[in-house]
């Protein structure tokens, strides 16, 4: 009679919870807008330019250039050190001088705008006329972004057959750029010059590996991710040696809207 009892309450205790289960409200799952670079490398255009330079012209052609090829992925920095009196560059940055300034002591003659370096490596082609180089399409592996409604982002790489820097402490490098604006500088040494600020740096995070997550990390604010008036922003994304400063795979990206909180079923 016991044992009778027993099983009675266990089977109506199973019969419980499966009940309360099958009552509980489902959440949806929200996934995370999900980015991905080609297996081939995307060279890394950067630009260091002035407001205050009346060669700003000479990179805004290149930039131009860029924009219709595939496999690029180019960003503009303002320099801060070419600040005048006369017409301090809204877009200039500390961050940018110590760009330029690494780039320039990883193996550069010296530092002038504009100036411009393809994976880390200074090009003169720039104030020639030239056009860039032909990229080469190395397979160093696809670099994932995965943004997430709470504003952290979480980069990976999966090296690729072309990959040579296993063992080596990579870090990964993330920049907001500017909407695109028509400016005309109105004072000071290049007034009158206009360019389309589309690809300037307004914002730049650098974050270490994560040896254990075999990942990299970054948070972002909702404003700066999901603006109410502003479109959506663009990020650009790259990963290189922690040691020198030279780009091996990069991924332009256009964040898309924010999705609606999860519902209750």
């Amino acid at each position: 009679m016991q044992i009778s009892t027993l099983v009675f309450f266990s089977l109506a205790l199973a019969f419980g919870a499966n009940a309360l289960a099958a009552d509980a409200p489902a959440r949806r799952v929200i996934k995370p807008q999900a980015y991905l670079s080609p297996v081939q490398a995307q060279p890394l255009f950067e630009l260091f330019q002035s407001e205050a330079d009346p060669e700003l012209p000479w990179g805004h052609v290149a930039l131009r250039r860029l924009d219709q090829q595939p496999n690029w992925v180019s960003i503009a920095w303002h320099v801060q050190w070419r600040h005048t009196l006369d017409w301090p560059d809204g877009f200039a940055k500390p961050t940018s001088d110590a760009r330029q300034d690494r780039l320039v002591a990883a193996g550069a003659i010296a530092r002038f705008t504009p100036q411009s370096f393809i994976n880390g490596h200074e090009w003169r082609g720039l104030l020639q006329g030239d056009a860039p180089p032909a990229p080469r399409l190395a397979e160093v592996g696809a670099l994932t972004a995965n943004i997430y409604p709470s504003g952290v982002i979480i980069v990976e790489h999966e090296p690729g057959p072309d990959f040579r820097h296993i063992g080596i402490e990579l870090v990964a490098n993330l920049a907001l750029l500017a909407h695109p604006e028509s400016r005309i500088v109105p004072i000071g040494p290049a007034a009158g010059v206009s360019y389309l600020a589309s690809h300037s740096v307004i914002l730049h995070e650098q974050a270490p590996y994560d040896a254990r997550l075999k990942r990299w990390r970054f948070k972002l604010s909702q404003e700066v991710l999901w603006p109410l008036d502003d479109p959506e922003p663009r990020l650009a994304i790259w990963i290189e040696p922690a040691a020198t400063p030279r780009p091996i795979q990069s991924l332009l990206l256009t964040v898309k809207p924010k999705p609606p909180p999860p519902e209750e079923d």
